[in-house]
């Protein structure tokens, strides 16, 4: 045969192509299962830092104002927390802000964090004044 001469295609057996397609089949079964891991290690990591913010419920507890339960339980968290974050954990820890309603809850614990000067609003959310936040919390991941 000559340099531009094509050689005839060999013909796959058929127990071969099986063989493939049940690989193939197989590939697409273990990638679902491994996105439904990543799905349950990401709630599972929010449980387990949702637990975390609960080891420092005594001391939330013994905390007089709001603005001293929300220090303690972002002390505890070790991370910044939102308005919406402090008020459920808050009202874990037996200190529930006062309101008739969520909004009024919310504006409650607002007016007496800004009043506060050992917390301060961040863009990832509420802070320990003074406190340096990981380069993640700063960036809100």
């Amino acid at each position: 045969m000559g340099e531009n001469a094509v050689s005839p295609r060999q013909t796959v057996p058929p127990e071969v192509q099986t063989a493939v397609t049940a690989a193939e089949q197989e590939i697409v079964t273990l990638a679902c299962e491994i996105d439904q891991l990543q799905r349950r290690i990401t709630k599972l990591q929010a449980f387990i830092e949702g637990c975390r913010i609960f080891d420092g419920l005594e001391e939330a507890r013994a905390g007089g104002t709001y603005a001293d339960v929300a220090m303690n339980l972002l002390r505890t968290a070790g991370r910044p927390m939102t308005t919406r974050e402090l008020l459920a954990a808050m009202t874990a820890a037996g200190r529930p802000v006062n309101g008739a309603t969520p909004k009024h809850r919310s504006r409650t614990l607002i007016i007496s964090l800004n009043r506060a000067k050992s917390v301060v609003r961040k863009r990832a959310g509420w802070w320990l004044r003074g406190v340096p936040m990981s380069s993640e919390s700063e960036h809100g991941s």
